[in-house]
């Protein structure tokens, strides 16, 4: 590939903020996967998923992903998802379904759902000590809604969960750090 807009530190920083156990965001989204699920860059086996989030594994093999070309993307499949690298975005690259993350390498600001600027994934903020807990709540029975703050779809967090519009997510705060016991939450509904 003539332009080499993915380089490897990134490579590695990203791809443990999507696949990192427990924390990463394919993690956090519920996607079923694991440590020896296949990955495939542009159609070429690269092993599993803890090859993959081995800093050295990533060094050594660089070359080999960037003599691939896939006219100015790079395409990893994990099992049925997909992660797609692109430097310049078209209209038709946001047209994604559920099992599709676009990471754009342009600093666009970009409002769906699975599209991320790459920037965004260099660092996973769930794992930051002052991010609180969030999760979503399946059971909203009693609960009433219209008396519920709110918090937008574009809210960092909310987007690396993968929530919708209308969800109603519960965050904890975690106050009282000499027992970690969850002393206060409060819940939201995504707008």
């Amino acid at each position: 590939m003539s332009d080499n807009f993915l380089k490897e530190n990134e490579l590695n920083k990203i791809l443990n903020t999507l696949l990192e156990t427990n924390y990463g965001l394919f993690y956090r989204r519920k996607y079923t996967i694991n440590e020896n699920t296949p990955v495939k860059i542009n159609a070429k086996s690269f092993g599993v998923i803890k090859n993959v989030l081995d800093k050295e594994f990533i060094n050594m093999n660089m070359d080999e992903i960037h003599k691939i070309d896939n006219k100015g993307a790079y395409i990893i499949n994990i099992d049925k998802y997909t992660i797609i690298f692109k430097k310049k975005l078209e209209k038709k690259d946001l047209e994604l379904d559920d099992n599709t993350l676009l990471i754009n390498f342009e600093n666009k600001k970009i409002e769906k759902n699975n599209c991320f600027n790459s920037e965004q994934l260099l660092f996973n903020l769930s794992k930051h000590k002052y991010v609180p807990y969030i999760e979503l709540v399946e059971n909203i029975e009693n609960i009433e809604t219209s008396k519920i703050a709110k918090i937008k779809i574009t809210d960092p967090l909310v987007k690396f969960y993968g929530f919708n519009k209308s969800d109603i997510c519960k965050i904890v705060y975690k106050s009282n750090k000499i027992n970690n016991m969850n002393l206060y939450f409060n819940y939201r509904i995504i707008i």
